[in-house]
């Protein structure tokens, strides 16, 4: 799985990181720090499964990243990040996430969401999909 850690705290992105790859070393971690460092890994081909995002980043929203995200990759997994819990009702509204943590990051809710993930990852490859007349069909 691909993931993509986006806080303008570098030290959370490697608190983060770190936990993802004592449990999981077979994910693939991408770090950014805003948006330009979400769309230069777009760029480059990268295309996330799951994405954990600061709500509130220095000098921009957290909610128009994941926005943007999910506008170039529709299947992307979005877990808000926050140390401020009464923000979570705003993005819930703007984007449909998959889950919030809180910080401080607790190890344990960073990885029900990976585990979560991967089975819905899992059970993807169980159906075919495909689009007919603009719309997802999953069969």
């Amino acid at each position: 799985m691909k993931i993509l850690v986006v806080d303008d705290q570098s030290i959370i992105i490697e608190k983060i990181c770190s936990l993802i790859n004592e449990k999981y070393p077979e994910h693939s971690l991408y770090p950014a720090l805003d948006s330009s460092g979400v769309s230069a890994l777009l760029e480059e081909g990268v295309e996330p499964d799951m994405a954990f995002i600061d709500i509130s980043l220095s000098n921009e929203s957290g909610a128009d990243i994941a926005n943007y995200l999910t506008g170039k990759v529709p299947n992307v997994k979005i877990v808000f990040i926050s140390g401020y819990p009464e923000m979570v009702s705003d993005v819930f509204f703007s984007v449909r996430p998959f889950g919030f943590i809180d910080k401080p990051i607790k190890s344990e809710k960073l990885y029900k969401y990976i585990d979560a993930a991967d089975t819905d990852e899992e059970d993807d490859k169980k159906f075919f999909a495909c689009k007919i007349r603009g719309k997802d069909i999953r069969i």
